[in-house]
């Protein structure tokens, strides 16, 4: 399965029954895709629409593709760039199809001492792998 941003879906319901095909609690699926039970629980309620990047997670986790955050987490920049590489898109073309701006996936990939460099989640990270995949 590929990311294709332009099929967001960030209804809470939608979330809720993806967790509910994966049969994991909510803190089991917080837990797999690298975020902490109450953010979870802002996506899957009405306080906050979940980012595509984890809508995917939970389409994957609701499949039984995914593999656990704590296990295979990596945000270094260099493997992220090279999976940008793999997958033969640009910044711009792969902040689309996993439905960031440019300038937010370009904070993950900045070098680990530049002031505006941030730790990818492990969600961005799973999109980026599932483009990479042949």
């Amino acid at each position: 399965m590929k990311p294709n941003a332009a099929l967001h879906n960030p209804a809470p319901a939608y979330l809720r029954d993806l967790l509910k095909r994966a049969d994991v609690s909510q803190r089991e699926a917080a837990r797999l895709i690298g975020l902490s039970l109450p953010g979870l629980q802002n996506y899957l309620g009405e306080h906050r629409p979940a980012p595509y990047t984890v809508q995917f997670a939970l389409e994957l986790l609701a499949e039984g593709t995914l593999i656990d955050a704590e296990a295979l987490h990596n945000p270094a920049p260099s493997y992220l760039r090279s999976l940008l590489k793999r997958a033969r898109l640009s910044q711009r073309a792969a902040a689309t199809l996993i439905g960031m701006t440019k300038a937010g996936l370009q904070n993950y990939l900045r070098a680990l001492h530049d002031a505006k460099y941030r730790p990818a989640p492990y969600a961005v990270q799973i999109a980026l792998e599932a483009l990479a995949a042949d």
